[in-house]
């Protein structure tokens, strides 16, 4: 109990997240003249996971893996547009690294949730794996 309060008690400004989106899930317009800027075309998530909620929450800011391929960092291009747009860095203390590490392992249980019944795919196999390594990574995290 104390450590959850330690851990997810720290969230001054939430801020609307959406919890299982991807850079993937947004298409860009690019205009034929360069003077004009690149715009944003599309979303093609389901947006019923968009929460209100800690910023860190966000998959966009999912650590990489040993397959950067399923569970890619941020592009140097989202980091830079989330900064311009007032957004800070996330990830500065180690309690931080640890509450993403609780958010990752939600985000596979809620992976799994909606794949169980389903044929094993590369959702479910990277939810699964997810979560092996999130369980040895929390055994190791600062919790203070």
């Amino acid at each position: 109990r104390a450590i959850a309060f330690y851990l997810f008690e720290d969230v001054e400004v939430p801020s609307l997240v959406w919890f299982t989106g991807s850079e993937d899930d947004i298409y860009i317009f690019k205009p034929s003249s360069s003077k004009d800027p690149p715009n944003i075309a599309a979303f093609l998530p389901n947006l019923t996971h968009a929460i209100w909620g800690d910023p860190l929450l966000e998959t966009f800011f999912l650590p990489s893996s040993s397959s950067p391929e399923t569970n890619p960092s941020p592009s140097p291009a989202m980091m830079q547009g989330y900064l311009e747009a007032g957004g800070s860095n996330l990830l500065i203390f180690t309690r931080q690294k640890t509450k993403r590490l609780w958010y990752t392992v939600f985000l596979a249980l809620v992976t799994m949730a909606e794949h169980m019944g389903h044929e094993e795919d590369d959702k479910m196999s990277w939810a699964l794996q997810t979560l092996k390594e999130c369980t040895e990574k929390l055994k190791e995290a600062a919790c203070y």
